[in-house]
């Protein structure tokens, strides 16, 4: 293994490489953390929403760096994920996704959007 390897994130027939190093994925936790529990003590409201919504966008668009098995509406290959293609994904795969990058750094080699 060498610092700075890309991991490979699958979720359903769509695979992901991340670079996320350790120290990233701690900050990325204790984030996500500090969301969750900030939209417990809040009561339910657009803000607190489109802040998760915006966590979510940021951190997937920064450390996800390469995709396989994505394509266009057209049938083309796409090799990059932008918030254009993150706005078409369907929210179930966009909440896999960020389950699976925050499980980075858990116990198995490579992190899995699958149940």
């Amino acid at each position: 293994m060498r610092l700075g390897d890309l991991q490979s994130l699958v979720v359903d027939d769509v695979t992901f490489r991340t670079n996320l190093s350790w120290g990233d994925i701690k900050k990325v936790q204790k984030q996500a953390k500090k969301l969750e529990r900030e939209a417990e003590e809040l009561p339910e409201g657009e803000e607190n929403a489109e802040v998760q919504l915006a966590f979510t966008e940021e951190t997937l668009l920064k450390y996800v760096v390469s995709c396989e098995g994505l394509e266009d509406k057209d049938g083309k290959p796409i090799a990059k994920l932008t918030p254009e293609y993150l706005d078409e994904l369907p929210p179930a795969f966009v909440g896999k996704m960020m389950e699976g990058l925050l499980s980075v750094g858990d116990d198995s080699e490579d992190a899995s959007g699958n149940a």
